[in-house]
């Protein structure tokens, strides 16, 4: 026999590690010379009967043969699927900006067994997490320049980017499942005005409830202005500041609460129940009527103010809420309080207003 470190042991054919550049590399398989027992000595067994003076153990098929070769279907299968998940490559579009999903970054994700291969979804959920927190805006702090001159930090509300990591985790593995390469946006649960700074664009509404008064901009230019009223602080119904999105619009909505039904004719919500709308019971809006005669957190507004900017706004136009000391209106000379009407309203007071599509609830 041979000697022990003569004999080469057969290496079937396999797939060898990834390589940056060239992606995965079929090996092929190694015949070696080991002999199988059984037959070579019957090849010889045969060669001795047959008087004959050599036996070609290769041509008797005496040697032992890798299991795998090159030609294995399975091989081939788990190869090509491999080289379509490095060939495949994705392009996230963030507005100007993009993120190349390469295929280092794809093989890194490779769980190997055998012959087998699968994609690690939590290494693919942190990559679509690393482009949320790069991309995402929703919950952020902004600076913004004020109709005043004066920047204000807005730093509450929940207008934004908000990239919906679970459902672009499932979308993403899908399309390297397929090898379907090529530019990706990606799924978003909300979406901003614009991929630069700042996110809301040029066209929103700015409401300064420090003076009781806002302004409508579309393409960056001032196109409306007016007084209203807002939320009475002193009930604790003071129209929280931030930005938000105009929730959707609605014609001839009724806000309904427990003990009213108050019918308005333009109903635009940003901030659960809070909204603008006209407010026909009132005559005046602006100056200091909020403090002691103001809303249940809604801003309200003249009919007509209430009607252009409902022909301007869309779902998501994004409105803009804040306080600028200094900008506080001229108070009027102060007037004796008359008594409390038996309602509990103050004379003149609005009825309170809650949206119909959510009943019963308070805080409008």
């Amino acid at each position: 026999g041979f000697q022990k470190e003569f004999v080469k042991e057969p290496v079937d054919a396999y797939i060898g590690e990834y390589v940056p550049g060239s992606g995965f590399a079929l090996v092929a398989e190694e015949p070696g010379n080991r002999l199988n027992r059984d037959r070579t000595m019957a090849a010889v067994r045969t060669a001795l009967e047959g008087l004959q003076e050599q036996v070609d153990l290769e041509e008797a098929g005496c040697y032992e043969e890798p299991l795998v070769t090159l030609e294995d279907a399975g091989l081939q299968d788990a190869y090509a699927k491999l080289q379509n998940y490095v060939n495949t490559t994705i392009t996230y579009t963030f507005g100007t900006q993009q993120e190349v999903l390469d295929a280092d970054t794809v093989a890194g994700w490779i769980i190997r067994k055998g012959n087998q291969a699968v994609l690690d979804q939590e290494l693919v959920k942190e990559y679509v997490n690393s482009l949320r927190k790069k991309y995402d805006t929703i919950f952020h702090e902004r600076k913004f320049l004020t109709s005043y001159g004066e920047e204000v930090t807005i730093d509450q509300g929940d207008y934004g980017w908000w990239m919906d990591v679970g459902q672009e985790t499932e979308e993403l593995i899908g399309l390297l499942e397929r090898g379907e390469s090529g530019e990706r946006i990606p799924v978003y649960r909300q979406m901003a005005a614009s991929h630069e700074t700042p996110d809301y664009g040029d066209s929103y509404v700015e409401i300064n409830l420090t003076a009781q008064h806002l302004f409508l901009y579309q393409n960056g230019e001032c196109v409306l202005e007016s007084d209203f009223v807002s939320g009475n602080p002193s009930r604790g119904n003071e129209t929280p500041a931030g930005i938000y999105g105009i929730t959707y619009k609605e014609r001839n909505a009724t806000l309904t609460g427990e003990t009213y039904q108050t019918p308005v004719s333009f109903w635009m919500p940003f901030n659960n129940n809070v909204g603008m709308h006209d407010a026909s019971w009132r005559s005046e809006f602006g100056r200091n009527i909020y403090r002691t005669n103001g809303s249940h957190g809604c801003i309200n507004l003249p009919y007509s103010v209430a009607q252009e900017i409902y022909d301007y706004v869309e779902k998501d136009t994004p409105v803009i809420c804040y306080h600028l000391p200094g900008t506080e209106p001229e108070p009027l000379p102060e007037i004796p309080p008359e008594s409390e009407p038996e309602s509990g309203m103050e004379p003149g007071a609005e009825p309170p207003e809650v949206i119909s599509e959510q009943p019963l609830v308070q805080g409008q």
